[in-house]
C-alpha cells in the first residue's frame, strides 16, 4: 500500500523474492541485514505525498527511479499478471534496468 492504494499484490514469496513494483523493491532494499555490520541502509528518496492532495497520475511518481511521462498523466490501474499477481505500475518488467528518474543526474 502507498498513499492509500495497493501497489502490488501477491503471495509472500512473490513479493519478497520477486518484487514487481518499484515501491515494493525500495522497501525490501531498506530492510537491515543482521549479517552485515556498519551497513548504510537504502532509502526511498523524497517524501510521501499529502493524502489530501495526491498528484495526478501515480502517487509514487516523485519517489520512483523508473518514472515516465505516462506515470505523471494517468494513475496506473491495478492489473493482474502472472498467476494472479497484481501491480499498479506502467513498467512492463520488474524494476531492474537503467531507466533514470526524470530530472535525476
Amino acid at each position: 500500500m502507498y498513499a492509500g492504494r495497493t501497489m502490488e499484490y501477491g503471495t509472500t514469496n512473490d513479493v519478497f523474492y520477486d518484487p514487481c513494483h518499484p515501491y515494493s523493491a525500495g522497501l525490501l532494499k531498506a530492510i537491515p541485514r543482521l549479517d552485515t555490520e556498519g551497513e548504510i541502509l537504502a532509502t526511498i528518496p523524497g517524501d510521501p505525498p499529502n493524502p489530501l492532495s495526491l498528484p495526478t497520475g501515480c502517487p509514487f511518481q516523485d519517489r520512483c527511479d523508473y518514472v515516465m511521462t505516462h506515470c505523471r498523466q494517468q494513475t496506473p490501474p491495478l492489473e493482474t499478471f502472472d498467476n494472479g499477481r497484481k501491480k499498479a505500475c506502467f513498467l512492463n518488467q520488474p524494476p531492474i534496468g537503467h531507466i533514470i528518474r526524470e530530472g535525476a543526474a
